[in-house]
């Protein structure tokens, strides 16, 4: 038997040692091989302070801006375009920090930056009044610009939000310890963000092909691992904060809340929360449907969705005033 060759051996090594790095997420991917396999001939790039966002436009009608969540892109609402396209202008983009967006300079994504990175994005594309939904960070991100510029926002749909004091997800806890948040920043091993992805449906078997890599392939973007690592610590430094709560009870603007009964990282039962303050709402929970609605039953959420945004706003409710016996005046 010949011995194997140095230079095969040599290549044996290199091919094993990219597939230990790729597998234990230590690999960073360059932006323009990102672009090439999760853009399209739709995806169009804007500059804001320089902070690159990308985006895609589709459909006419109604503008309808759609927010994607924790470690995800705007791909997570494909099904929701392909039923809405024909009836609304819908503009979808990825957070910095997250798809093919770059990270923010500051490196925290905190309700001020939120609201500021929405508004310069709107105004950017010229929008004046639009319906907006946000799914988990998404989610987080439109209520607290619907809090802001309520004059903006016609109406809001809300998909598992972040918002309320919750017990975090274990996955976030740990992220933010000091010696595991250290190494988050350097890998993001796939069998965990595969099991990240798991934990959002509520029935696994319900992803679709591709949906693993692109998650996983996504957070290699330069500072990708950063910007997941920031968010956990921003949502762990709001979590039960007071303000938060507080804003939250003045949004005034129409919102559907929908929500995933078996979401394992927003618990449903902060619908109750939700309910109780804002006034104008109505909320539909998923039976079986984890923290994706959109992603996991895009049919029957674009269907509810749809509904909302054509039917008329109902007047707000006149609170009742108890009549009172004016006492003698002495």
């Amino acid at each position: 038997m010949h011995d194997i060759k140095p230079s095969v051996r040599f290549k044996n090594f290199r091919e094993m040692g990219h597939r230990f790095t790729r597998n234990f997420g230590i690999h960073t991917t360059s932006p323009e091989q990102l672009k090439q396999k999760y853009g399209n001939d739709i995806s169009q790039y804007i500059n804001l302070d320089g902070v690159t966002i990308h985006y895609q436009i589709e459909g006419e009608g109604p503008t309808l801006i759609l927010a994607h969540g924790v470690m995800a892109s705007l791909h997570t609402w494909d099904g929701w375009v392909e039923a809405l396209k024909d009836k609304y202008r819908i503009i979808r983009f990825d957070i910095p920090g997250f798809g093919l967006s770059d990270p923010n300079q500051q490196r925290q994504l905190n309700p001020e930056y939120a609201v500021y990175i929405t508004h310069a994005f709107v105004n950017a594309l010229g929008l004046d009044t639009f319906y907006l939904a946000g799914n988990s960070l998404g989610g987080f991100l439109a209520w607290n610009y619907a809090a802001a510029h309520p004059e903006r926002v016609k109406k809001m749909i809300l998909l598992d939000p972040i918002g309320y004091e919750q017990k975090l997800p274990w996955v976030m806890k740990i992220v933010t310890w000091p010696i595991i948040r250290f190494f988050a920043r350097l890998t993001a091993p796939k069998f965990i963000v595969d099991y990240c992805v798991r934990m959002v449906y509520g029935k696994p078997e319900n992803i679709k092909h591709g949906i693993f890599d692109r998650y996983f392939d996504l957070l290699s973007y330069p500072g990708g691992r950063d910007a997941m690592v920031d968010l956990f610590l921003v949502f762990k430094f709001y979590n039960g904060h007071p303000d938060i709560a507080a804003k939250i009870k003045s949004i005034s603007v129409p919102t559907l809340l929908m929500w995933g009964e078996k979401d394992a990282w927003v618990p449903v039962s902060l619908v109750d929360s939700w309910k109780k303050d804002i006034a104008q709402l109505e909320a539909i929970i998923y039976a079986n449907v984890g923290h994706v609605p959109m992603e996991e039953i895009p049919q029957q959420t674009a269907l509810d969705a749809d509904r909302f945004l054509t039917e008329k706003v109902k007047p707000k409710k006149a609170k009742a005033v108890k009549d009172r016996q004016e006492e003698p005046a002495i």
